[in-house]
């Protein structure tokens, strides 16, 4: 069944963004629309998504994949971090929504202790 939820390209747009540099990224953590979003009391404001919208090739992908890798390693562990890069240029799977639900839920299962139920 994973295999079949896991659209191909899975991370192949989050592989190709290069790592940001520790310094220009450090000001997100002191934002308090990402504290908020670390805060898991208040989820119902904010429903789990972080949102970073600006220009084509202002390093959004960049500042959203330092927020992903700082609170994965940062949250509580019953807390499941789980990340879908759309990419315009990619594969149909890449771009949708579809893409997008098939590929958090692959993420959701496999973090899950239960996934092997599937």
């Amino acid at each position: 069944m994973m295999d079949a939820l896991r659209p191909d390209q899975h991370e192949s747009r989050q592989a190709t963004i290069k790592p940001a540099h520790a310094k220009p990224c450090r000001w997100l953590l002191e934002k308090q629309e990402y504290v908020n979003w670390l805060d898991s009391d208040r989820f119902p404001e904010h429903r789990g998504f972080l949102w970073i919208k600006g220009k084509a090739g202002s390093g959004k992908s960049t500042m959203m994949k330092f927020a992903f890798l700082q609170a994965d390693a940062t949250v509580d562990v019953n807390t499941k971090v789980v990340s879908f890069f759309f990419n315009a240029r990619g594969e149909d799977l890449e771009k949708s929504t579809l893409g997008m639900y098939r590929s958090l839920l692959a993420q959701l299962l496999e973090k899950s202790q239960n996934y092997r139920y599937f």
